[in-house]
């Protein structure tokens, strides 16, 4: 594949929107994004589900969706699990677009980027979204750049004194944005200091990213802003024309702040296409857009991401360079597909695994795309950081709460606990949707279910539920789903009311939006919003009318939105929201007549609707109107390619026209988007009745779907499947020779594995061949361990971070337990002895599930999630003693040492050195005390080996008759005057 860049310059201006740029273009206040224009094409951008911008901005330098990527949130507990940091990249599973470049031997100047910190050591330089944060108060320096956040160290040296604080932005240049800015109370009226600080940071990246533009070589640069992000969930509320929820004064205050950070932007924009030159390829984009019409919001939803729902789908997206068309628009586009734009235009081939494409419809000439499986398969160095710096956020936390519960590791104070629990819980939820963004509702729900279980009294999971139920086609679970939502909303609406009356009124007009907050304020602003929207109950009847037609009574559906249909005929203005989903309904109906005029009305006020267009082309398919729906369903492809249904629809509608060959395209797309779906196998095979072999294959493939779907129905009226735990192949380390000297007094033999994989069974072989124990007793034997836990108890509060030294030395020349995570907290300094023994995972978390029911915990985690995390702990281990010279490692087999302990024990022996007796050590091994027995299949054995011992993992509520399978895991200067940097003059807005 030919390149046809020799640069590419990538801005990013988050929650970027035509509907605000368009007015600002007309006006001549925007002439370096006019020209970019005239000289590229422009369009929309669609954006991905949930709207979260860590996500957002990963996928768009990966080309992956986030369960691909990893980076699912704002937050995330810390590698240890013991606290909540923000996001990243150390969370980042794949390549980013950086990364590959750096393979390919280019150079990256990247800035700002969302996350991107800690920052990796690629040819070329990263300025982290660390840098731009700074102390706000002025008698406060600005700190020294901490490790990680600019790499390389020349680099860190060249823009640390870069950085903007928001005291040293001037009141003229906050009268650029404010023009009336004299006027503000700034007492009691924060806005002021809420812009300087957005300033300030905007100021901070601008000022690292052209310095370094300047001085550096680079063959690749991006550079993100979130100025228009933050300005417009700060300011939009006041951009023209005036909401009625609008106060007046405040409206005249702040009406030109978001189009004047447009036209910011704009300026700022003219000084990197004069760095760039002539010759580079410029992409400008943004990750959704931002409602700045009617459509706002004057309430915002009171959950972590809330503020999300003021963003718009679309975003911008803008390409100029040599080789690519002119003053055109391009359709279609989406923030996946971003990297391979990129890759193509460098010639490069891009992964099958990315879930985006190449824009081929900017080039003049588009070239054919070379794929290879996967980048991530590539060998070689990508500057990314060490496969063992890389963490699960999701797994640590699990394995944290499996621990506290099970008893290995002291309970966290209970704030900490809470925000762990509740960032892990916002992460498995933004995974469960964008799961069903992308087409795999049914992996999502059972993750739904889960957090819906925990956290009763969170809606918004059963209200998502109803959707991927339906998406799924597991109707009665949604009739179920929507009756226990029903009765939720109700019991909880009483007890927020109840709550409400019993707040202090101080705590009543602690709503204003400008007003300065202490952080408790704040957290009881957001308490009390909770609270309001728990008691005004949940809007069901729109979710009753479409269940009532997914179960095929179409008489319950008509009678649920005649209401709708009423105000309508009386020419009642229905809100956006009501009127699209009453066409909606009115299409399944067979009403098209009636719903039509409402289509058309509302793309009027808002053509950038896809659904709408969908819905066009669905009544123009069924009054065989084929040229209509071709138009109508190329206009809603143009806005979101990814629709299979609507290319099913386009397809069919071109097969009718005479258009076979774009009609098989069409079809083929809609498979590719949707391979289950059996119209587009019959129509494909009507379209080949020419080839009796390729018709006789589609028509294979459709009844062989509906086969499928015929045993899926008739196994999930049996059970719903449970998420499965991983497997991992440890035969190999427990099969090695031991290879040790003989042991010093001062060495600290220390037994090991994870909970329930018998490591109490170790150390009473280690006891019985001669080796004093370490413990103290604390933990008595019990139910769970008959024969003694050998536990001592500073142990458990490593994690904690309650050093080893205190009792460490008392350690030497004995025998103490630590479990498999806490080994790493045990000092480097420390010559240690270490033996982990190794049981099949299925086993441990099974065992693990039932000793938490015996301790009757109620805390329930994903197999899947804590299996992985158990399996990094443990190929962890191996290069955490290579790092430290004084440790040695002996992994024991479980099944072998129960099977034979006579040779494990041999094995122990000789790694040990002279003293252990291995006769009495082997005679410790006491086989009845097995806790979980599994089958030779792997299956979990459905009779319970010691009285209470009858958990199942991931148990659903079918009983003990349900059979889980395990599935393997696979591893695989000077500081820029701010008045200046704008760009902008004082008579602005």
């Amino acid at each position: 594949m030919r390149p046809v860049a020799r640069k590419v310059l990538l801005l990013g201006w988050d929650a970027a929107d035509w509907t605000v740029i368009r007015p600002l273009l007309a006006a001549g206040k925007m002439p370096h994004l006019a020209g970019l224009m005239a000289r590229g094409v422009a369009g929309n951008i669609a954006t991905l589900y949930p709207v979260l911008s860590p996500t957002l901005w990963t996928s768009i330098a990966t080309g992956k969706r986030p369960p691909k990527h990893g980076v699912l949130g704002f937050s995330e507990p810390t590698p240890d699990g013991l606290a909540v940091r923000p996001c990243s990249v150390l969370s980042r599973t794949t390549k980013a677009l950086w990364n590959i470049l750096a393979q390919s031997g280019k150079r990256s100047i990247v800035v700002g980027w969302w996350p991107s910190y800690p920052a990796e050591p690629i040819p070329g330089g990263i300025v982290s979204n660390h840098f731009q944060k700074v102390p706000d108060d002025p008698d406060t320096p600005l700190p020294p750049l901490a490790a990680g956040v600019v790499s390389p160290e020349h680099v860190a040296e060249a823009v640390a004194d870069l950085r903007v604080k928001p005291t040293e932005i001037p009141l003229d240049v906050l009268r650029m944005f404010v023009p009336r800015c004299d006027e503000v109370d700034q007492t009691s009226d924060k806005s002021l200091h809420d812009l300087a600080k957005i300033l300030a940071e905007t100021l901070s990246i601008h000022a690292a990213a052209t310095d370094l533009l300047e001085r550096e070589p680079w063959d690749f640069a991006a550079v993100y802003f979130d100025t228009v992000d933050h300005a417009c969930h700060r300011f939009m509320r006041f951009h023209p024309p005036r909401q009625a929820w609008v106060p007046e004064r405040e409206f005249e205050l702040y009406q030109d702040v978001v189009a004047n950070v447009y036209r910011h932007h704009d300026a700022m924009l003219g000084r990197y296409l004069e760095l760039a030159g002539p010759d580079a390829h410029v992409i400008l984009l943004s990750d959704h857009g931002f409602h700045a019409d009617e459509r706002r919001l004057a309430w915002i939803p009171a959950e972590p991401a809330g503020p999300a729902d003021e963003h718009r789908h679309f975003g911008i997206v803008v390409m100029a360079g040599p080789g690519l068309r002119s003053g055109e628009r391009i359709h279609g586009t989406s923030v996946l597909d971003l990297t391979p734009t990129v890759l193509a235009l460098f010639g490069l081939p891009v992964g099958d695994d990315m879930d985006g494409v190449p824009q081929l419809q900017a080039w003049a000439d588009p070239p054919p795309v070379e794929r290879i499986p996967s980048w991530d398969d590539v060998p070689g160095d990508d500057g990314r950081h060490p496969a063992e710096s890389l963490h699960d956020p999701r797994a640590a936390a699990a394995q944290l709460e499996q621990l506290v519960a099970l008893g290995y590791i002291s309970p966290l104070p209970d704030d900490r606990a809470k925000a762990v629990r509740e960032t892990v819980c916002e992460l498995d939820y933004n995974l469960a949707r964008a799961l069903d963004d992308g087409g795999s509702p049914q992996l999502g729900i059972p993750i739904l279910e889960r957090l819906w279980e925990e956290w009763p009294d969170q809606h918004r999971f059963g209200i998502h539920l109803l959707g991927m139920y339906a998406r799924a086609g597991r109707i009665a679970e949604r009739r179920k789903t929507l009756e226990t939502l029903r009765e939720r909303a109700a019991r909880f609406a009483t007890e927020a009311q109840e709550k409400l009356a019993a707040l202090p009124a101080e705590d009543a007009d602690a709503d204003d939006p400008i007003a300065q907050e202490t952080p408790e304020a704040r957290r009881r602003r957001f308490e009390r919003r909770k609270l309001a929207e728990l008691a005004v109950g949940l809007r069901l009847d729109r979710a009753e009318a479409e269940q009532a037609f997914l179960e095929g009574d179409h008489a319950a559906c008509a009678a649920a939105i005649a209401p709708l249909v009423a105000k309508e005929a009386a020419g009642e203005s229905l809100g956006f929201s009501d009127a699209a989903f009453l066409a909606s309904r009115l299409v399944d109906l067979g009403r098209p007549g009636e719903a039509l005029p409402i289509i058309e009305r509302l793309l009027a006020a808002d053509p950038e609707t896809p659904m709408l267009a969908a819905l066009k082309a669905e009544i123009l398919f069924r009054r065989r109107d084929w040229e209509g729906v071709v138009a109508a369903a190329s206009e809603g492809l143009g806005l979101i390619y990814f629709n299979p249904r609507l290319h099913l629809i386009l397809g069919m509608a071109l097969a009718r026209l005479g258009e076979h060959s774009d009609a098989i395209n069409e079809l083929h797309v809609a498979l590719r988007q949707n391979p289950a779906l059996v119209p587009a196998y019959v129509a494909l095979e009507q379209l080949h009745k020419h080839d009796p072999l390729k018709a006789l294959e589609y028509r294979r493939q459709a009844r062989s779907l509906r086969e499928r779907r015929q045993r899926l129905r008739q196994e999930r009226a049996v059970t719903v499947p449970a998420e499965a735990a991983a497997e991992y192949d440890f035969s190999a380390r427990c099969l090695a020779p031991p290879q040790a000297g003989a042991r010093t007094a001062e060495e600290v033999v220390v037994g090991s594995g994870l909970p329930r994989s018998g490591t109490s069974m170790l150390m009473r072989v280690l006891e019985a061949g001669g080796l004093p124990i370490l413990t103290d007793g604390l933990r008595p034997a019990d139910e769970n361990n008959r024969l003694g836990y050998y536990e001592y108890e500073p142990v458990k509060d490593l994690a904690r971070g309650k050093p080893a030294a205190a009792w460490i030395g008392g350690a030497a020349g004995r025998a103490v337990k630590v479990v498999a995570p806490l080994v790493p907290y045990l000092p480097a300094g420390v010559p240690v002895r270490l033996l982990v023994l190794h049981r099949p995972l299925g086993q441990v978390l099974a065992s693990q599930e039932a000793m938490k029911g015996r301790l009757g915990t109620t805390a329930r985690v994903s197999a899947a999630t804590l299996s992985k995390r158990f399996i990094a702990e443990l190929d962890g281990l191996d290069a955490l003693v290579a790092s430290r010279p004084t440790w040695k490692v002996l992994h024991v087999a479980y099944e072998r040492m129960l099977a034979d302990p006579l040779s494990e024990c041999h094995r122990i022996a000789v790694f040990l050195g002279s003293g252990f007796d291995v006769t009495a050590a082997a005679a410790a091994v006491d086989p009845s005390q097995r806790r979980c027995l599994w089958n030779k299949k792997g299956v979990r054995n459905l009779f319970p080996v010691a009285a209470g011992d009858t958990a199942l993992v991931g148990e659903t509520g079918q009983g003990a008759s349900q059979k889980r399978f395990l599935t393997p895991f696979s591893r695989t200067k000077k500081k820029p005057d701010p008045a200046a940097s704008c760009g902008i003059s004082s008579g602005l807005g």
